[in-house]
């Protein structure tokens, strides 16, 4: 299937993302992780930060998603 032109342009671009959710998942994760231990510290500087991050990848992977259908 994978030797198909045709089915390669519809499988790579999905599979691209994929990968590409899976290393933003990692990044959120130690985000997550950072912002947490600065909350218990009383540092809410990374707060902003990390809130349009995950509000921006949400959009992002939603569209991303939806277009697959």
């Amino acid at each position: 299937v994978i030797d198909y032109k045709t089915q390669q342009n519809r499988l790579f671009p999905l599979l691209a993302s994929a990968y590409a959710f899976r290393f933003v998942g990692e990044w959120l994760k130690w985000l997550y992780t950072d912002v947490t231990q600065r909350l218990q510290a009383n540092d809410f500087s990374t707060l902003p930060e990390a809130h349009a991050c995950t509000a921006g990848l949400k959009s992002l992977t939603t569209t991303a998603t939806a277009v697959c259908y």
